[in-house]
């Protein structure tokens, strides 16, 4: 949750400043959040309960790999369309999300 914070912290950081150096540090932020969230989600695949841990992690990496491959499209056509500033802000707003989902 902390991690999740950090992130959406460091993208609003990104969105509400003009300085190029608040903005490098903005996104240094976004990677230091998120960078544990693949362990953390393999992790808890594998404890899972009801599912194999093989199953599990298999679909965790399916999502994982589909995010890389059609996120950065989605991301550059919502920028395209809103701007690049008002993409960063919903995508501050969803990593927020991520933090009140983490409990």
């Amino acid at each position: 949750m902390v991690s999740a914070l950090l992130a959406a912290f460091g993208l609003a950081l990104v969105v509400l400043t003009s300085f190029l150096t608040l903005a490098l540090i903005g996104f240094a932020l976004v990677g230091l959040g998120l960078s544990n969230l693949i362990p953390v989600l393999f992790s808890t695949a594998g404890n899972m309960p009801n599912i194999s841990a093989q199953a599990a992690v298999a679909t965790i990496a399916t999502f994982g790999y589909s995010g890389f491959l059609l996120g950065p499209p989605m991301i550059g056509l919502s920028a395209h369309w809103l701007g690049l500033a008002t993409t960063l802000g919903l995508l501050a707003l969803l990593v927020l999300v991520l933090a009140i989902c983490a409990p």
